[in-house]
């Protein structure tokens, strides 16, 4: 059981929500232990009324040494946030009248690990699939942004991602690659809703979107660069294509050292966002700034 208690400047009151859940879990070995099976099941109740079950069930199998094969099939329920529901200023404004959201999912992939001396070599794949009634999503009004209940929405698609570290003594050198596939579309539409959304991409959810990470570490000191794309994303709900947000790229470069003072831990980091200076907008309309940077430092003791 937990309660849940918020008081924010951004809600017109203070509000207040209970919580209480019983779970239950149930694992079996098989194929001489090399695969396994796990199955969820959770029951709560919120503020003395009970919601629909939600669980999940799946296995993971090692095919071989450096092969595992998984699968997993959810049922979901999704409660609105405190935000979604009560957020009232500034540029956002929630709806109280939200329905939870409510589907399955699916997901099945492979993944790769290898181990050759002073390297380690990951990968992986992933292919998913939801159906999800009542999608709470944000979308901009005339003056604001709120979120609005989709009637229903697929969303299906790939993840990939590629890792490599090797270590020689005192120095580590890793780098990570992943991408994402994504495709969200409206399946089903509210009465009184334009029909040319039917099989549209969902706003700001963009079909393409990569990442590059590669770090270096020695001892307490620590250098890493990110790179992340983000593809074209739909701002309109027929989306229209002279309206869409164009794609972008930023790189952001971190470095950082910590001091061992007897027992004590002072770690500092220097950060350095929009590496190339590139002009993008994360949403369309509102630019986000040039490089920037930030110097923290935290004191452990």
């Amino acid at each position: 059981h937990h309660k849940r208690w918020a008081k924010a400047d951004g809600y017109d009151l203070n509000q207040l929500q209970n919580r209480t859940a019983i779970w239950a879990s149930y694992q079996r070995f098989f194929w001489k232990e090399k695969g396994r099976w796990t199955t969820n099941l959770r029951q709560e109740l919120i503020d003395n009324d009970f919601i629909p079950f939600t669980g999940s069930t799946g296995a993971n199998i090692a095919l071989s040494p450096v092969f595992k094969f998984r699968i997993k099939i959810s049922k979901n329920y999704n409660l609105p946030t405190f935000n979604d529901l009560f957020w009232a200023g500034g540029f956002g404004q929630g709806n109280p009248n939200l329905q939870p959201e409510e589907g399955w999912s699916e997901e099945a992939g492979f993944d790769f690990e290898k181990t050759l001396k002073n390297v380690e070599i990951n990968a992986g794949i992933t292919v998913f699939n939801s159906d999800i009634e009542n999608w709470i999503l944000w979308q901009p009004t005339s003056s604001n942004w709120q979120p609005v209940n989709e009637r229903q929405v697929w969303s299906r698609g790939v993840e990939t991602n590629v890792g490599v570290k090797y270590s020689l003594s005192n120095w580590q050198f890793s780098t990570n690659l992943n991408y994402a596939y994504t495709k969200s579309t409206i399946k089903k539409i509210n009465d009184g809703d334009n029909p040319r959304q039917l099989g549209k991409q969902l706003l700001y959810v963009p079909l393409h979107s990569a990442g590059l990470t590669a770090k270096i570490i020695r001892k307490n000191t620590f250098l890493t660069f990110q790179q992340q794309y983000i593809g074209k994303r739909q701002t309109t709900r027929d989306n229209n294509s002279a309206e869409a947000a164009d794609a972008y790229q930023t790189a952001q470069l971190l470095l950082g050292h910590t001091f061992n003072l007897n027992k004590n831990r002072i770690a500092i980091q220097l950060i350095i966002n929009n590496l190339w200076d590139e002009n993008f907008e994360v949403i369309a309309f509102r630019p986000m700034p040039g490089r920037h940077y930030l110097l923290s430092g935290r004191f452990e003791f």
